[in-house]
Protein backbone atom coordinates (compact mmCIF):
# COMPACT_ATOMS: atom_id res chain seq x y z
CA UNK A 1 0.00 0.00 0.00
CA UNK A 2 2.90 2.38 0.70
CA UNK A 3 4.17 1.80 -2.85
CA UNK A 4 0.71 2.47 -4.28
CA UNK A 5 0.33 5.73 -2.31
CA UNK A 6 3.84 6.90 -3.14
CA UNK A 7 3.35 6.23 -6.86
CA UNK A 8 -0.01 7.97 -6.87
CA UNK A 9 1.76 11.06 -5.57
CA UNK A 10 4.59 10.58 -8.07
CA UNK A 11 2.21 10.26 -11.02
CA UNK A 12 0.34 13.42 -9.98
CA UNK A 13 3.55 15.43 -9.77
CA UNK A 14 4.99 13.96 -12.98
CA UNK A 15 1.77 14.49 -14.93
CA UNK A 16 1.67 18.11 -13.82
CA UNK A 17 5.33 18.66 -14.70
CA UNK A 18 4.90 17.06 -18.14
CA UNK A 19 1.65 19.00 -18.74
CA UNK A 20 -0.35 15.81 -19.38
CA UNK A 21 -3.39 17.23 -17.60
CA UNK A 22 -3.11 20.43 -19.61
CA UNK A 23 -2.70 18.63 -22.94
CA UNK A 24 -5.66 16.32 -22.41
CA UNK A 25 -7.82 19.04 -20.89
CA UNK A 26 -7.09 21.45 -23.75
CA UNK A 27 -7.71 18.75 -26.36
CA UNK A 28 -11.07 17.59 -25.04
CA UNK A 29 -12.07 21.12 -24.07
CA UNK A 30 -11.33 22.47 -27.54
CA UNK A 31 -13.68 20.02 -29.22
CA UNK A 32 -16.28 20.49 -26.49
CA UNK A 33 -16.42 24.22 -27.30
CA UNK A 34 -15.79 24.14 -31.05
CA UNK A 35 -18.44 21.51 -31.91
CA UNK A 36 -21.55 23.57 -31.00
CA UNK A 37 -19.97 26.77 -32.34
CA UNK A 38 -19.22 25.22 -35.73
CA UNK A 39 -22.68 23.67 -35.97
CA UNK A 40 -24.22 27.05 -35.14
CA UNK A 41 -22.17 28.81 -37.83
CA UNK A 42 -22.44 26.08 -40.47
CA UNK A 43 -25.80 27.13 -41.99
CA UNK A 44 -24.50 30.67 -42.57
CA UNK A 45 -21.24 29.39 -44.03
CA UNK A 46 -23.02 26.95 -46.36
CA UNK A 47 -25.51 29.59 -47.45
CA UNK A 48 -22.74 32.07 -48.30
CA UNK A 49 -20.86 29.47 -50.32
CA UNK A 50 -23.81 27.57 -51.83
CA UNK A 51 -26.88 29.80 -52.25
CA UNK A 52 -30.04 27.76 -52.56
CA UNK A 53 -28.75 24.85 -50.46
CA UNK A 54 -31.76 23.27 -48.64
CA UNK A 55 -31.86 24.88 -45.21
CA UNK A 56 -33.79 21.96 -43.70
CA UNK A 57 -30.61 19.90 -44.01
CA UNK A 58 -28.78 22.41 -41.84
CA UNK A 59 -31.16 22.43 -38.89
CA UNK A 60 -29.41 21.22 -35.75
CA UNK A 61 -30.30 21.12 -32.08
CA UNK A 62 -28.56 20.61 -28.74
CA UNK A 63 -28.99 16.83 -28.83
CA UNK A 64 -27.35 16.58 -32.24
CA UNK A 65 -24.53 18.88 -31.07
CA UNK A 66 -23.66 16.64 -28.11
CA UNK A 67 -23.99 13.50 -30.22
CA UNK A 68 -21.68 15.02 -32.84
CA UNK A 69 -19.15 15.76 -30.10
CA UNK A 70 -19.34 12.14 -28.92
CA UNK A 71 -18.65 10.86 -32.45
CA UNK A 72 -15.74 13.27 -32.93
CA UNK A 73 -14.18 12.59 -29.57
CA UNK A 74 -14.34 8.84 -30.10
CA UNK A 75 -12.30 9.18 -33.28
CA UNK A 76 -9.81 11.77 -32.02
CA UNK A 77 -9.87 11.24 -28.25
CA UNK A 78 -8.50 7.74 -28.63
CA UNK A 79 -5.43 9.15 -30.36
CA UNK A 80 -4.92 11.77 -27.65
CA UNK A 81 -5.12 9.24 -24.81
CA UNK A 82 -2.96 6.68 -26.62
CA UNK A 83 -0.15 9.05 -27.54
CA UNK A 84 -0.11 11.00 -24.26
CA UNK A 85 -0.06 7.86 -22.06
CA UNK A 86 1.75 5.35 -24.27
CA UNK A 87 4.98 5.63 -22.28
CA UNK A 88 3.63 5.30 -18.73
CA UNK A 89 5.40 1.96 -18.24
CA UNK A 90 7.45 1.60 -21.42
CA UNK A 91 9.41 4.80 -20.76
CA UNK A 92 10.18 3.79 -17.18
CA UNK A 93 11.58 0.46 -18.36
CA UNK A 94 13.46 2.08 -21.23
CA UNK A 95 15.05 4.72 -18.99
CA UNK A 96 15.65 2.41 -16.04
CA UNK A 97 13.44 4.39 -13.66
CA UNK A 98 12.10 1.26 -11.97
CA UNK A 99 15.45 -0.29 -11.07
CA UNK A 100 16.10 1.70 -7.89
CA UNK A 101 12.52 1.62 -6.46
CA UNK A 102 12.19 -2.14 -7.03
CA UNK A 103 15.64 -2.80 -5.60
CA UNK A 104 14.56 -0.91 -2.48
CA UNK A 105 11.49 -3.10 -2.03
CA UNK A 106 8.82 -1.27 -4.03
CA UNK A 107 5.93 -3.52 -5.02
CA UNK A 108 5.34 -3.83 -8.76
CA UNK A 109 1.66 -4.37 -8.00
CA UNK A 110 1.57 -0.98 -6.30
CA UNK A 111 3.49 0.69 -9.12
CA UNK A 112 1.24 -0.61 -11.89
CA UNK A 113 -1.94 -0.27 -9.84
CA UNK A 114 -1.19 3.39 -9.10
CA UNK A 115 -0.84 4.12 -12.81
CA UNK A 116 -4.16 2.44 -13.62
CA UNK A 117 -6.01 4.29 -10.87
CA UNK A 118 -4.38 7.69 -11.39
CA UNK A 119 -4.70 7.93 -15.15
CA UNK A 120 -8.09 6.24 -15.20
CA UNK A 121 -9.48 8.78 -12.73
CA UNK A 122 -7.75 11.75 -14.39
CA UNK A 123 -8.91 10.93 -17.92
CA UNK A 124 -12.44 10.09 -16.75
CA UNK A 125 -12.71 13.42 -14.91
CA UNK A 126 -11.46 15.38 -17.93
CA UNK A 127 -13.84 13.60 -20.31
CA UNK A 128 -16.81 14.02 -17.97
CA UNK A 129 -16.11 17.74 -17.47
CA UNK A 130 -15.58 18.39 -21.19
CA UNK A 131 -18.81 16.57 -22.10
CA UNK A 132 -20.79 18.63 -19.61
CA UNK A 133 -19.12 21.78 -21.01
CA UNK A 134 -20.21 20.73 -24.49
CA UNK A 135 -23.74 20.10 -23.22
CA UNK A 136 -23.91 23.56 -21.61
CA UNK A 137 -22.83 25.44 -24.71
CA UNK A 138 -24.98 23.25 -26.94
CA UNK A 139 -28.05 24.25 -24.92
CA UNK A 140 -27.00 27.92 -24.94
CA UNK A 141 -26.45 28.00 -28.72
CA UNK A 142 -29.47 25.82 -29.55
CA UNK A 143 -32.18 26.93 -27.08
CA UNK A 144 -35.41 25.01 -26.82
CA UNK A 145 -33.86 21.60 -27.40
CA UNK A 146 -32.41 20.70 -24.01
CA UNK A 147 -32.13 16.89 -23.60
CA UNK A 148 -32.15 17.39 -19.83
CA UNK A 149 -29.41 17.47 -17.21
CA UNK A 150 -30.04 13.88 -16.13
CA UNK A 151 -29.58 12.56 -19.67
CA UNK A 152 -26.49 14.73 -20.12
CA UNK A 153 -24.89 13.49 -16.89
CA UNK A 154 -25.62 9.87 -17.81
CA UNK A 155 -24.17 10.40 -21.28
CA UNK A 156 -21.06 12.07 -19.85
CA UNK A 157 -20.64 9.23 -17.36
CA UNK A 158 -20.84 6.58 -20.08
CA UNK A 159 -18.31 8.46 -22.21
CA UNK A 160 -15.98 8.83 -19.20
CA UNK A 161 -16.30 5.09 -18.51
CA UNK A 162 -15.38 4.34 -22.12
CA UNK A 163 -12.19 6.39 -21.92
CA UNK A 164 -11.31 4.77 -18.58
CA UNK A 165 -11.19 1.48 -20.46
CA UNK A 166 -8.88 3.14 -23.03
CA UNK A 167 -6.48 4.01 -20.22
CA UNK A 168 -6.44 0.36 -19.14
CA UNK A 169 -5.64 -0.76 -22.69
CA UNK A 170 -2.86 1.82 -23.11
CA UNK A 171 -1.22 0.94 -19.77
CA UNK A 172 -1.51 -2.77 -20.56
CA UNK A 173 0.07 -2.22 -23.99
CA UNK A 174 2.79 -0.12 -22.38
CA UNK A 175 3.64 -3.09 -20.17
CA UNK A 176 3.88 -5.38 -23.21
CA UNK A 177 6.23 -3.22 -25.28
CA UNK A 178 9.44 -1.41 -24.47
CA UNK A 179 8.86 1.12 -27.25
CA UNK A 180 6.11 3.61 -26.37
CA UNK A 181 5.01 4.08 -29.99
CA UNK A 182 4.30 0.37 -30.31
CA UNK A 183 2.11 0.57 -27.21
CA UNK A 184 0.22 3.58 -28.52
CA UNK A 185 -0.41 2.07 -31.94
CA UNK A 186 -1.55 -1.22 -30.40
CA UNK A 187 -4.08 0.61 -28.22
CA UNK A 188 -5.36 2.51 -31.26
CA UNK A 189 -5.78 -0.67 -33.29
CA UNK A 190 -7.84 -2.22 -30.48
CA UNK A 191 -10.01 0.89 -30.17
CA UNK A 192 -10.70 1.14 -33.90
CA UNK A 193 -11.38 -2.58 -34.35
CA UNK A 194 -13.98 -2.65 -31.56
CA UNK A 195 -16.78 -1.10 -33.72
CA UNK A 196 -16.45 -4.05 -36.09
CA UNK A 197 -16.92 -6.45 -33.19
CA UNK A 198 -19.81 -4.36 -31.83
CA UNK A 199 -21.56 -4.67 -35.19
CA UNK A 200 -22.00 -8.38 -34.48
CA UNK A 201 -25.25 -8.75 -32.46
CA UNK A 202 -23.96 -11.46 -30.14
CA UNK A 203 -20.82 -9.49 -29.27
CA UNK A 204 -22.27 -6.03 -28.80
CA UNK A 205 -22.72 -6.47 -25.04
CA UNK A 206 -19.06 -7.45 -24.56
CA UNK A 207 -17.08 -4.56 -26.06
CA UNK A 208 -16.47 -1.10 -24.64
CA UNK A 209 -17.44 0.63 -27.89
CA UNK A 210 -21.07 -0.04 -26.96
CA UNK A 211 -20.63 2.67 -24.30
CA UNK A 212 -20.21 5.21 -27.11
CA UNK A 213 -23.47 4.09 -28.68
CA UNK A 214 -25.25 4.18 -25.31
CA UNK A 215 -23.87 7.66 -24.52
CA UNK A 216 -25.34 8.96 -27.77
CA UNK A 217 -28.69 7.16 -27.55
CA UNK A 218 -29.38 8.20 -23.96
CA UNK A 219 -29.74 11.82 -25.15
CA UNK A 220 -32.69 10.88 -27.36
CA UNK A 221 -33.21 11.64 -31.06
CA UNK A 222 -31.95 14.94 -32.38
CA UNK A 223 -32.33 16.85 -35.64
CA UNK A 224 -30.05 15.21 -38.17
CA UNK A 225 -29.65 12.08 -36.03
CA UNK A 226 -29.69 8.79 -37.88
CA UNK A 227 -32.64 6.51 -37.03
CA UNK A 228 -32.08 4.12 -34.14
CA UNK A 229 -31.30 0.50 -34.85
CA UNK A 230 -33.67 -2.39 -34.36
CA UNK A 231 -34.74 -3.34 -30.86
CA UNK A 232 -32.79 -6.57 -31.14
CA UNK A 233 -29.54 -4.60 -31.31
CA UNK A 234 -30.01 -3.11 -27.84
CA UNK A 235 -27.21 -3.65 -25.35
CA UNK A 236 -27.74 -5.27 -21.96
CA UNK A 237 -26.29 -2.77 -19.50
CA UNK A 238 -25.64 -5.31 -16.77
CA UNK A 239 -23.97 -7.78 -19.14
CA UNK A 240 -21.81 -5.01 -20.57
CA UNK A 241 -20.81 -3.76 -17.10
CA UNK A 242 -19.82 -7.25 -15.91
CA UNK A 243 -17.97 -8.00 -19.14
CA UNK A 244 -16.00 -4.75 -19.01
CA UNK A 245 -15.10 -5.20 -15.33
CA UNK A 246 -13.83 -8.69 -16.10
CA UNK A 247 -11.82 -7.43 -19.09
CA UNK A 248 -10.33 -4.54 -17.10
CA UNK A 249 -9.40 -6.86 -14.22
CA UNK A 250 -7.81 -9.35 -16.62
CA UNK A 251 -5.72 -6.66 -18.33
CA UNK A 252 -4.66 -5.16 -15.00
CA UNK A 253 -3.53 -8.54 -13.66
CA UNK A 254 -1.79 -9.35 -16.94
CA UNK A 255 0.06 -6.01 -16.86
CA UNK A 256 1.23 -6.64 -13.29
CA UNK A 257 2.34 -10.17 -14.19
CA UNK A 258 4.17 -8.84 -17.25
CA UNK A 259 6.04 -6.18 -15.27
CA UNK A 260 7.03 -8.73 -12.64
CA UNK A 261 8.36 -11.16 -15.23
CA UNK A 262 10.40 -8.87 -17.50
CA UNK A 263 13.80 -7.30 -16.98
CA UNK A 264 13.43 -3.69 -15.89
CA UNK A 265 17.05 -2.65 -16.56
CA UNK A 266 17.49 -0.25 -19.51
CA UNK A 267 17.57 -2.11 -22.83
CA UNK A 268 16.75 -5.49 -21.31
CA UNK A 269 14.04 -7.50 -23.03
CA UNK A 270 13.59 -4.84 -25.72
CA UNK A 271 10.88 -5.56 -28.26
Amino acid sequence: MSTFTAYLRKERMESSRQSKYLILGAFFGFFALSTPIMLRLMPSIIESQMPGFPQELMKFDAVYSVQNYIRNIYQLGNMAVAFVLMGVLADERLQGKLVYPVSQGASMTGVVGAKFVHYGAAVSAIVFASTMLNYYYSVVLFPGSDPGIVAAVRSAGLLAAYFATRVVIVVFASALFTKPLAAGLTALVVSYVEPIIASLPRWKSFVAYSLIDMASRTLGPGMGTMPAGRAGSEVSGWVLAVALMAEVAAMALAAIWRMKSVEIAPGAGAQ
